[in-house]
């Protein structure tokens, strides 16, 4: 009876951290055929929260909420070229994708 008691505590335990962790989403960011991005994350009113530059892949761990992302292409550390901005809605427990090409930029919601 002792042994079921303690399993039963442990998967309440384990359910209670799987709830906790679905109160963020992800924000993933894939370039195609670009060397290098400079994301700037701004919330809903317009404050700039976050500056990442992304080689590659990244995933960015935010709060479920609206978002806009804006993204620079980096040609080197004087010369950047706008590619645009993105609103997004980061869902819990979801990934966003941005795919950045050469011609494009593409929102996925998974």
């Amino acid at each position: 009876m002792k042994k079921i008691f303690i399993l039963l505590l442990a998967v309440f335990a384990f359910c209670a951290c799987e709830k906790d962790s679905d109160t963020a989403g992800k924000l993933r960011i894939e370039l195609q055929g670009i060397n290098a991005v400079e994301a700037d994350i701004y919330t809903e009113a317009g404050n700039r929260i976050m500056e990442r530059l992304v080689v590659e892949k990244e995933t960015i761990h935010l709060n479920a909420d609206n978002y806009q992302v804006k993204l620079f292409e980096y040609q080197g550390p004087t010369q950047q070229t706008y590619r645009g901005s993105e609103y997004i809605q980061i869902t819990a427990g979801r990934t966003t994708t941005i795919r950045v090409t050469r011609s494009s930029v593409e929102v996925i919601n998974n």
